[in-house]
């Protein structure tokens, strides 16, 4: 019989925490934020060596903007569950620590003003890049789809404003968040697995309901009640309008919802933005949660494979849409939520 015994590296600046309270950790595909929250005892001893303080105050051993890295696992095998800054401090008993991804260094490091005619996803994704270098934070940011743009004024702005100008130009349709710790990725997300391909090559997890997740993890058929189809419209400074309409329903009984978007004048652009809008709120299949431990690890972007025996419809594999991890004295849970699978349908 094996058994399993629950570690954790949790540090916060200098320090190492042998365990903590309570831990949450929370990342989405639809967030480049990133949240992490501690609770310790507001009292501690400090190790060093063979040297052991008296108690002091947590508090006074933490400060805002100190790195933060946390890893957990079982029987000394750890996986890096989050990276980034501690936030805000509660200062009450137990002491509650705020974390924050780093989605902090776009927030408080980078500043960009530029007046820009013509530019593109990928053009202000390299002033993202720039800021993280200038902070001495190694990120590399990738562009899976380059989205063109037109008349930006960008005025002291910093890097979490240029992320979510790149959301707000595409009707929510570009995503924007860290498919790892070192990789700020953007692009489309829908429309490669409507084709039946992985957008993110990030990994794979398998979950068998009943064994190695519980068997009522909140999976339920997804449907559309109101069926959508996405009409996007441009005018340029001529007055000269662009119309793009994206794909129906496949019985053709939707209802259209109008946008101007005068920021993006490209049609081919547009057409692939209405698309994924489309598929956003048209697709067919399963959605919901899963539930269990720590193992198997997943991340946001992976691809969930679940094969279940009691009910094989729900057979697929399923993009990973967020995850929710829980850690303390109650002992570690994994909570997945799963989008779309591949190639659903609409």
């Amino acid at each position: 019989m094996a058994f399993f015994e629950l570690n954790s590296d949790i540090q916060i600046g200098d320090f190492h925490f042998s365990g903590v309270s309570d831990l949450l950790i929370s990342r989405s595909v639809h967030s480049y934020s990133d949240s992490a929250v501690l609770t310790i005892p507001a009292i501690c001893k400090v190790r060093n060596g063979n040297h052991v303080s008296d108690y002091q105050a947590s508090a006074d051993l933490i400060s805002d903007r100190d790195p933060v890295r946390i890893s957990l696992g079982y029987n000394g095998s750890l996986q890096q569950e989050f990276r980034g800054f501690v936030r805000r401090r509660s200062l009450s008993m137990p002491l509650q620590v705020e974390c924050e991804g780093l989605s902090q260094v776009m927030r408080l490091d980078m500043d960009v003003s530029a007046s820009l005619e013509v530019t593109s996803s990928t053009q202000l994704a390299s002033y993202l890049r720039k800021g993280f270098k200038g902070a001495g934070i190694p990120i590399n940011v990738v562009v899976a789809d380059d989205l063109p743009l037109q008349n930006l004024l960008l005025t002291h702005v910093n890097g979490t404003e240029i992320c979510d100008a790149v959301k707000r130009f595409s009707q929510e349709t570009m995503s924007v968040f860290f498919k790892d710790f070192s990789t700020l990725w953007m692009g489309l997300l829908y429309t490669p697995l409507r084709h039946g391909k992985d957008p993110l090559s990030s990994g794979k997890v398998f979950y068998r309901p009943g064994y190695n997740c519980l068997r009522d993890g909140g999976l339920r058929e997804h449907t559309a009640s109101d069926p959508v189809q996405i009409v996007f419209h441009n005018f340029s400074a001529t007055g000269v309008r662009t119309q793009v309409l994206s794909e129906a329903d496949e019985k053709g009984r939707a209802r259209q919802e109008v946008s101007i978007m005068n920021n993006i004048g490209d049609a081919a652009a547009l057409l692939r933005l209405a698309n994924e809008k489309m598929y956003q709120s048209n697709y067919k299949g399963y959605s919901g949660y899963l539930s269990g431990f720590l193992e198997p690890y997943c991340a946001p972007g992976w691809l969930a494979e679940v094969r279940d025996d009691l009910y094989p419809e729900r057979n697929g594999a399923y993009l990973v849409e967020s995850t929710e991890v829980r850690f303390g004295k109650g002992g570690a849970r994994r909570k997945v939520e799963l989008g779309p699978a591949l190639g659903f349908s609409v």
